[in-house]
């Protein structure tokens, strides 16, 4: 069983628990002294009947109660008159159980019977006409009072000795698969909205699904249509303080029960007024489906908009993501080529660079060989002089050819001034022979002079001793000479 969805139900975020159908409140369990009349003993045997239908079995406990109530419950749910009739007989073999857990059922619903709001039994065949619009479902259960398990069976008596002191309640299970709104305004004057796309919008105030049950100065209900009974649970809090637990010969209402939601009579001027405040609704809703639609028109503009200038944007990117792959295809192919060339390139640098090497030692060697000798080195040492100091800065190896010229000169200043003191030791030598044979013919000289006596050989003799004494001191200076040439 399924509850149609509207628009407005799913926006408010409450779809889920529209779509579950179901009703489930809880009602105070009172036993009553109340006898019923007279007039009421007679109805009263079709309910003894139908009480004795299993009577009297120790294990099980009788009870009736007040399972639903024509009118508002504390949560706003609404039973109006015909589908609550209508249902009346839905709750026989249905289950009663605890807490309202579908695994802890501990009884069942044996049939049901109606009553007036005076405790009056209301039979089967009452014309509709004749049915009031105020009354209550009663239905007929047992507990099973003896288990094998005594921890169920210490609860079960638990419930049973509460429901004996009035200190228990029940819960009642339906189903529906659609409702309407039951509205009551300020006056108190009811009447139904049906449940559409255009009055959807109604159910998020609802209390059933966490709204305030008002809207507008309006109290608003949930009115269940065809609904049926499911179940029956013993609980702890009342929504329907009319649901009560009673024995069977007892009365259990003698005032009025809950309101009605109908206004049979209504007079030309009440039906003029609901027809305008519904055109009124309907002129509310309109504008702001209107305010929507123009809210939803705009909003797809923008989006077709967006989606426009989005559809641009790709087309932009992709042309310019075209153009930048083939600047790379083209990137890449020009990479190749120069890397081809660079490599050529490097290759002829290698090449080059090998050749200027050895054009440059080439000259260098050239260069230290001119200057080496310049310098006067003798030509057999030229070459090893070159490659011994190879490894030299040039300024270093001027200074090597600066000695190396110094030390030449020097031994070749020696050399001459050998071969000079040589030659002046010869001249030395003949100039000694000379004076020594020259003194040996003086001295003859000198002699025949003496022995002649003759002035001119006195003459003679004073020159021969000067001679002989310039030549004595010339051979001194000669042996000097020679001797500092060894």
């Amino acid at each position: 069983m399924t509850i149609q969805i509207y628009p407005a139900e799913e926006k408010a975020g409450i779809a889920d628990m529209i779509a579950k159908g179901s009703v489930t409140y809880a009602s105070v369990i009172k036993p009553s002294s109340t006898i019923l009349t007279e007039e009421g003993v007679e109805k009263c045997k079709l309910l003894a009947a139908k009480a004795g239908a299993n009577p009297n079995q120790l294990d099980l406990f009788y009870r009736h109660s007040i399972l639903a109530s024509v009118g508002w419950n504390k949560n706003d749910d609404v039973f109006d008159k015909k589908p609550t009739w209508n249902a009346r007989h839905t709750v026989a073999d249905k289950q009663l159980n605890l807490g309202h857990n579908e695994l802890n059922i501990v009884g069942h619903m044996t049939d049901s019977y109606v009553l007036d709001s005076q405790g009056n039994i209301i039979l089967d065949n009452t014309p509709e006409e004749l049915i009031p619009d105020q009354f209550d479902v009663v239905s007929e259960f047992v507990l099973y009072k003896i288990w094998a398990d005594e921890n169920r069976l210490d609860e079960v008596n638990k419930v049973i000795a509460d429901i004996e002191d009035g200190k228990g309640f029940v819960s009642m299970e339906c189903r529906f698969p659609a409702f309407d709104y039951a509205v009551i305004d300020e006056a108190g004057n009811h009447q139904t909205i049906p449940r559409n796309s255009s009055t959807a919008f109604l159910s998020q105030h609802l209390r059933a699904f966490g709204g305030t049950g008002e809207y507008q100065g309006y109290k608003v209900g949930r009115l269940l249509k065809d609904f049926f009974f499911t179940g029956q649970g013993i609980v702890t809090n009342p929504a329907n303080e009319r649901s009560i637990i009673f024995d069977s010969g007892s009365k259990p209402f003698t005032s009025k029960g809950s309101i009605t939601i109908r206004d049979i009579q209504m007079d030309e001027k009440q039906v003029q007024n609901l027809q305008a405040e519904l055109a009124a609704a309907k002129a509310e809703i309109a504008k702001i489906e209107q305010a929507k639609a123009a809210e939803q028109a705009k909003a797809v503009e923008e989006a077709q908009k967006s989606l426009s200038e989005t559809a641009q944007a790709k087309t932009a990117l992709e042309s310019e993501l075209a153009t930048v792959k083939a600047a790379l295809v083209s990137k890449d192919v020009a990479i190749a080529a120069l890397t081809e060339e660079l490599k050529a390139s490097k290759e002829q640098v290698t090449i080059v660079t090998a050749e200027t090497a050895a054009m440059k030692a080439e000259s260098k060697k050239v260069a230290r060989t001119s200057k080496l000798i310049a310098a006067g080195i003798e030509a057999d040492k030229v070459d090893a002089t070159v490659a011994k100091w190879d490894s030299l800065n040039d300024e270093q190896f001027a200074d090597i050819v600066a000695m190396m010229s110094d030390d030449e000169k020097t031994a070749k200043c020696a050399k001459k001034a050998k071969a000079d003191d040589d030659d002046e030791d010869d001249a030395d030598a003949s100039a000694k022979t000379k004076v020594e044979g020259d003194l040996a013919k003086a001295e003859i000289e000198k002699q025949a002079a003496l022995n002649g006596g003759s002035a001119e050989g006195q003459d003679r003799s004073k020159v021969l001793s000067g001679f002989l004494s310039e030549g004595l001191q010339y051979s001194a200076k000669a042996n000097q000479r020679f001797a500092k040439t060894k």
